[in-house]
């Protein structure tokens, strides 16, 4: 039971991450299309099912959105077309009594205009995300610099401690044993010098 439940977090997990980075999911241009497509039938015909009265153009900025998202302006472009298209043949379809060119051009503009500005939207997070990976790159080797300089300045400290501590053995212990054999010939001389007695 308790495997069971984290195998589902973990799946759900992952899941969610996997949505949160939805921005770089790739897809192929046909797949884009057929699944702009199929969703815009499909949102066509509920709105042909539920008749002209009540309207169903929110629904169609789904497709829109993914075409100008995932695809290019142009491409998004094209599903405005396709789905005013759609939005128009179904309220012909459900016997709507009188045709608004007004409602099909604001229609048109407005979709037209939310493709533009998530289109643009899509390629300044792109944009964005590409400089973000370069950055985070030329930092990590930064860092990586700067590790080969701390390890390489700790290096030169050690060789110079001990240098220096060579060289200090070495010379002090020369003066020490100089002093030493100073002070007992200085010892050797004054006992000399002292009467016995």
């Amino acid at each position: 039971m308790l495997v069971d439940k984290t195998v589902r977090e973990t799946v759900f997990d992952n899941v969610i991450a996997d949505v949160r980075d939805f921005r770089h999911f790739k897809f192929s241009r046909r797949s884009l299309a057929i699944a702009c497509l199929i969703l815009t039938g499909v949102i066509g015909y509920v709105d042909y099912l539920t008749g002209y009265e009540r309207s169903l153009l929110l629904f169609y900025f789904l497709p829109i959105s993914l075409a100008a998202w995932f695809g290019t302006f142009a491409f998004g472009i094209a599903i405005v077309v396709v789905c005013v298209i759609v939005w128009v043949l179904s309220d012909l379809a459900s016997g709507i009594p009188a045709l608004g060119f007004w409602n099909i051009g604001t229609a048109f503009a407005s979709y037209a205009l939310f493709a533009g500005v998530l289109s643009k939207l899509g390629t300044l997070v792109r944009e964005l995300d590409r400089r973000v990976q370069e950055r985070t790159a030329a930092l990590e080797r930064e860092m990586a610099e700067h590790r080969r300089l701390d390890q390489e300045i700790a290096q030169i400290a050690d060789r110079e401690r001990r240098r220096l501590g060579h060289d200090l053995h070495d010379s002090l212990g020369q003066h020490l044993t100089g002093t030493l054999r100073g002070i007992l010939r200085v010892g050797s001389f004054r006992q000399n010098l002292m009467p016995k007695g």
